[in-house]
């Protein structure tokens, strides 16, 4: 039996595939499949605290007490116990979290890959990459979702080893855990199988389609990246209605973002050619080593063929467009409170 730990990479479906993963815990038990409640309900955040380095993870709900490097230490130990007595020979296990998916210290990984093989089960790593001008484009998106007023910029150096060089990532975990048990997938629809993330990682971890299609799905998306004209929209609304106002979330613009996610069907974020060239300039060779290295040699992007829809990163909707977005937003609105009012009723 096997430990799946899935390297939760920035957006590549990793709160949706919690999500799922979360909602059919009792069928997948079923087939021998388990997704841990200890570790964290949806997210296994507890892999995160465990590993990173002291002071790295602030507490938060789930773990409010790790204040001192006496109290992350008992709570290491703890967990190890508990780790070694819930994980069964007998039983596969898939573990997920999204704090992982980024390049950290050779010490953090080591530590996390000595408590997954712990228990002397076969332990694989799967990771989901996304073209680096789609993740970046969706990067922004998020950086407006949460009130950015700011242009897109290249990534530095660091920002590109930390979150864009996939071979320095896979390395990181080939290092402790052996090549040959890194299972990296490409988070393109072309790419995955039936065209879908869920069935992909369903397929990987050997559960058989027949399977799959008993289970409940996702309804809503979940942190959808925005389409380029709301992504303007929003940019400008940010500009006149901040996140932010005296220390406090803004309550004026709850739930905005989340309507324009739910509202996005046009094409994507568009990286500008002069961002997209300087990346591609600077990751090329490594994408082709990664290629060859974990991917068996198929061709990647190394970069998506550039498309333009105008000259910058977002359309800024004219006064027409602003106006027909706005009743779309005021009509979703209304639609979702209706629905809340009905569950009260």
């Amino acid at each position: 039996m096997t430990i799946y730990f899935h390297l939760g990479t920035p957006k590549t479906g990793t709160t949706a595939l919690q999500v799922f993963l979360a909602k059919n815990r009792a069928k997948l038990e079923e087939h021998r499949f388990d997704f841990p409640r200890f570790l964290g309900d949806t997210n296994h955040v507890r892999l995160a605290y465990y590993g990173r380095n002291n002071g790295a993870m602030p507490p938060n709900l789930i773990e409010p007490d790790l204040t001192d490097e006496d109290k992350i230490e008992a709570f290491r130990d703890r967990l190890r116990k508990r780790f070694s007595r819930s994980i069964k020979p007998d039983r596969n296990y898939i573990l997920s979290n999204e704090h992982w998916g980024l390049m950290h210290s050779p010490a953090e990984t080591e530590r996390l890959v000595s408590l997954l093989t712990s228990t002397g089960q076969d332990v694989k790593v799967i990771a989901y990459f996304r073209e680096p001008c789609a993740y970046l484009g969706s990067m922004y998106s998020t950086n407006l979702k949460h009130g950015g007023t700011n242009d897109l910029e290249t990534p530095d150096d660091r920002t590109l080893t930390k979150r864009y060089n996939y071979l320095a990532i896979c390395d990181r975990w080939a290092h402790f855990i052996g090549k040959e048990n890194i299972l990296a997938r490409l988070f393109t629809k072309e790419r995955l199988h039936k065209g879908d993330l869920i069935d992909d990682f369903l397929n990987v971890v050997g559960i058989c389609d027949s399977v799959a299609s008993t289970l409940e799905r996702v309804d809503e998306p979940v942190n959808q990246t925005l389409d380029y004209l709301l992504a303007g929209f929003l940019l400008e609304v940010n500009k006149k209605l901040p996140r932010i106002v005296n220390d406090r979330v803004n309550f004026d613009r709850k739930g905005l973002p989340e309507i324009c996610q739910l509202l996005s069907h046009r094409e994507s974020i568009l990286v500008p050619k002069k961002i997209r060239d300087a990346m591609h300039k600077n990751l090329h060779d490594d994408m082709a080593e990664f290629n060859r290295k974990y991917l068996g040699g198929e061709k990647i992007w190394p970069f998506a063929p550039y498309r333009d829809h105008g000259k910058k990163l977002v359309k800024v909707p004219d006064q027409q467009e602003m106006l027909a977005l706005f009743c779309e937003i005021w009509a979703k609105r209304n639609k979702i409170r209706g629905k809340r009012l009905k569950s009260l009723t």
